[in-house]
């Protein structure tokens, strides 16, 4: 009878045992009079990996650790219950807490929540990852509503949160390298800067997609990223905050491969695409190299559509072996698309820019540039400008007026094989960066010929994060 007893107790837990759980928590009993808990903390520490913790409406105080696989849910979910651009107060049953949430534990999930009165909202952890951050409202924190990081063994997921009224920024990675991320479908406003990867920190496969932005002086903003991509955002930002001069997409150094696509940004007290090291919220050093930045729409901005700024005496271009494929810039007060010396190899190609303050597009002294099939009507000063002909492509271009006079409007196709201008319509979309060898990256690039339109070739260059002293060969 012993052995039997023992062998009975040796054997493996039933399935019951396995099954996710669900521990519901009340602050006062009166919404969920079954609750298990009256606070928040208790039901976080006797959770196991797998399990949700379910908060019931009402009001709770003091910060809040995640070190586990389990979900942080709000009976009620706040965001959907506000018109997060227009404001106003969250719904009736909704979970208000003050404080702030840490997510440190692999897999760790916060749903729902009203988190408000702490220096930064919700703050996850570089040494883990698989982290889900949804349908949050996020308003009046000191410092930023989200700080994001992550490992990238699995992919995080930011998403349907509205993030307002916080004192520095609304989503940021600033403090700690972030992999594997996505952050889409929120509405961000009321703040300095919207939506930022910024600061001296590996950010690797970052996806920003389809994000509202409203009142705000930087929408976007990203530097030192690899094979990352900022897609179908709408951005205006009439009323900014402050009466600082800003952007729309803020590109400072050491992106490479990043693309920028189909995002509409209109009403910057600034440049809706800018691209800028120096004097701008990014401190990466390196170049931006293999940019893909098409079809976006620019219009009616303070000041230029795009704008690629000169680099200080001994750095790297702002922008080079990129491609510009088909945006259009309308009615911005200075340039349509604005390249300046020190940013070298670019290709302009099938873009529209129309009825700008000043040039339509503009060379300001960079060089060996291609610019094919674009159209430009409209613009104040010029259609089309060239600091440095000769060192430049201009390839049918449609455009009434230049300088110098005569040198690029209209200027011929090939007359043989297949000219530019039928070639964009065939442009695909690019490779993705290759990563296995790093530091060594492989970063596709767009090569025009005028004969048959080009295609996207590799080069090889060095990963942001590379150790000093690497070297990747030409």
């Amino acid at each position: 009878m012993a052995t039997i007893v023992v062998g009975l107790l040796a054997l493996p837990a039933g399935p019951a045992s396995t099954h996710a759980r669900t521990l519901i928590v009340d602050d006062d009993g009166v919404q969920c009079p079954n609750a298990n808990y009256l606070s928040i903390q208790p039901a976080i520490n006797a959770a196991r990996p797998g399990d949700t913790v379910r908060v019931c409406g009402g009001a709770y105080t003091g910060d809040l650790t995640i070190d586990k696989a389990i979900g942080l849910v709000a009976q009620t979910p706040a965001a959907p219950t506000v018109d997060c651009v227009a404001g106003g107060s969250p719904g009736t049953g909704t979970t208000i807490f003050t404080g702030a949430i840490s997510l440190t534990g692999t897999g760790a999930k916060v749903d729902g929540f009203v988190v408000t009165g702490a220096p930064t909202g919700i703050t996850t952890s570089e040494q883990s990852s698989e982290y889900q951050i949804r349908r949050n409202l996020i308003e009046g924190n000191s410092d930023f509503g989200i700080e994001l990081q992550s490992n990238g063994a699995q992919q995080t997921v930011v998403e349907q949160n509205c993030v307002r009224s916080n004192g520095g920024g609304g989503i940021a990675s600033e403090g700690g390298k972030l992999r594997r991320a996505v952050i889409r479908s929120n509405t961000v406003a009321d703040t300095f800067e919207a939506i930022t990867t910024l600061g001296p920190h590996p950010r690797y496969d970052i996806s920003i997609s389809r994000n509202t932005i409203r009142r705000a002086n930087y929408g976007i903003a990203v530097s030192g990223t690899v094979g990352s991509d900022i897609t179908g955002n709408d951005i205006d930002l009439t009323n900014p905050p402050d009466a600082v001069l800003g952007a729309g997409v803020g590109v400072g150094g050491g992106n490479i491969g990043l693309t920028i696509t189909s995002n509409t940004i209109s009403a910057v007290f600034g440049t809706a695409v800018y691209f800028q090291r120096e004097g701008f919220l990014a401190v990466d050093t390196g170049a931006n190299i293999g940019i893909l930045l098409a079809r976006n729409t620019l219009h009616d901005n303070l000041g230029s559509g795009v704008r690629v700024e000169i680099p200080a005496a001994g750095r790297p271009a702002n922008l080079t072996s990129s491609l510009l494929f088909r945006n259009t810039a309308d009615s911005n007060g200075v340039n349509g698309f604005a390249v300046t010396a020190g940013n070298d190899g670019n290709v302009l190609l099938d873009n529209q820019s129309t009825n700008n303050g000043r040039y339509g597009i503009a060379l300001l002294g960079a060089d060996n540039a291609v610019v094919a099939a674009n159209t430009m009507k409209g613009n104040g000063r010029a259609d089309a400008q060239d600091d440095a002909v000769g060192q430049n492509r201009w390839i049918a271009n449609v455009c009434g007026t230049d300088e110098p006079v005569g040198a690029l409007c209209n200027t011929p196709a090939a007359a043989t094989a297949t000219t530019a201008q039928s070639a964009t319509t065939t442009v695909p979309a690019p490779h993705k960066v290759g990563q296995s060898r790093w530091p060594c990256l492989r970063v596709p690039v767009w090569d025009v010929d005028p004969l048959d339109g080009g295609g996207w070739v590799w080069i090889t260059v060095l990963a942001p994060d590379a150790p000093a002293g690497t070297y990747c060969g030409a």
